[in-house]
């Protein structure tokens, strides 16, 4: 399961390769994963493996981020390689990972001594700030969480209410008096109607209190904290 804030305007993401247990959003050119591996091929079939290699290699042509739990106790990630007794699968996902030049950020065990709650990207600075925590509830895996690194446009309207019972009409009054409409409202009957509205929208302006709600478009790094 994937939650993202909607204020990053997520747009849900399908790969081309049919892998059972994964789920995909996309932020801007970023794709944000969340896989689980099952390690029973009585379930998930012998073409599990296969497939999950072929989702890491479809995806690692792009900004990603995956991340979720693929039970591969026998990688030893310190030392990028695989452990005395690994499986011919653990040694082709490991394989996978180095052919497709992807990053795995997690080094501490998250369940007992094994390190199988993974985090896969393609850019390594893309996640900083990696920590195993507590476990949750019942579960035997600890919690990841980790920051990832995006610049994110986001543009929200800025819209203004004002405060028409606290305006200074005396000077608006006094203002509109001293105006030589003769000699500012010249032409056509809509020249001198624009022109007219554009002497009392300035007034409003400057002599109208008004609040202002919402945010001006802006272009930010933003931090997505994530944790699974």
């Amino acid at each position: 399961m994937l939650y993202v804030n909607s204020e990053l305007n997520p747009v849900e993401f399908f790969t081309k390769t049919p892998y059972g247990e994964h789920v995909w959003c996309q932020i801007d050119n970023l794709l944000i994963g969340v896989c689980y591996r099952s390690c029973n091929t009585d379930i998930v079939g012998r073409e599990n493996e296969v497939e999950l290699r072929k989702v890491i290699t479809e995806v690692s042509n792009t900004d990603f981020v995956l991340m979720g739990n693929f039970n591969y106790p026998d990688i030893d990630w310190a030392h990028n390689s695989v452990k005395p007794g690994a499986t011919v699968d653990t040694s082709g996902f490991l394989e996978c990972l180095d052919d497709s030049v992807v990053t795995q950020h997690v080094v501490e065990p998250t369940r007992g001594t094994a390190v199988l709650d993974l985090v896969l990207t393609r850019d390594p600075d893309q996640i900083s700030s990696v920590d195993v925590t507590e476990t949750l509830g019942s579960s035997d895996h600890h919690m990841v969480s980790f920051v990832i690194h995006h610049r994110h446009e986001s543009c929200k309207n800025v819209r203004s209410t004002r405060d028409y019972l606290k305006a200074d009409y005396s000077k608006i009054r006094t203002e509109l008096a001293t105006i030589d409409w003769d000699a500012t409202l010249t032409g056509s009957a809509a020249e001198c109607w624009s022109c007219f509205k554009e002497v009392l929208q300035d007034l409003e302006v400057r002599y109208t209190l008004a609040e202002m709600y919402g945010r001006q478009e802006e272009k930010a790094y933003v931090d997505v904290v994530e944790s699974f």
